[in-house]
């Protein structure tokens, strides 16, 4: 069974403005006539080895690191008690 469907309307307004969109084919060609996008800005250089940051002191890189192994240790032992939790429940159900 059809149902008659209601005409469709167009009330003019605008859902999303796509007038900022890059017009591009799916393999990246741009069609004739189109100018190319404009060179971004230049960022700041970024540093070459950034993980000699001098900005922190040693006893705060150390607390940085501490913080860091505890807290994926602690997430490690949820992980691990909800699988023994889990294999606990199994033998359970399996006697």
């Amino acid at each position: 069974m059809r149902r008659d469907r209601a005409e469709f309307v167009d009330d003019g307004r605008t859902v999303v403005d796509m007038s900022l969109v890059d017009r591009r084919t799916p393999f990246g060609y741009r069609r004739e006539g189109e100018k190319p996008p404009a060179p971004a800005p230049e960022a700041p250089p970024r540093p070459a080895r950034p993980w000699e940051d001098r900005s922190l002191s040693r006893s705060e890189r150390w607390a940085f690191i501490r913080g860091t192994v505890g807290a994926s240790l602690l997430i490690g032992c949820v992980y691990f008690a909800g699988f023994a939790l889990v294999i606990g429940l199994i033998l359970l159900i399996a006697k």
